[in-house]
């Protein structure tokens, strides 16, 4: 073990319990642990808020479809195209 990491386990063991997660995220931030950073952690979420976003249009835009001609959508399968031609 090297000796910066038992001084790291000394220190998040004097801090209160309360206080440890932003020590050690702060220590993550530093570059002195291995973890997600907090920029990191902001981006993943900013991306899956994106994507619920985009999953919840998409499913607005299938109803819709799906109102204006029973037969076009995703989900029906082995049902006939509109934009099919013979």
């Amino acid at each position: 073990m090297r000796p910066e990491k038992a001084h790291t386990r000394v220190l998040t063991a004097m801090i209160p319990r309360g206080w440890r997660g932003w020590v050690v995220q702060e220590q993550v931030d530093e570059g002195s642990r291995e973890d997600i950073t907090t920029s990191e952690g902001e981006e993943i979420r900013r991306l899956k808020a994106e994507n619920r976003r985009r999953r919840e249009m998409n499913c607005r835009v299938d109803r819709q479809i799906a109102n204006i001609h029973p037969m076009v959508g995703r989900s029906g399968a082995g049902a006939p195209s509109a934009f099919t031609f013979s």
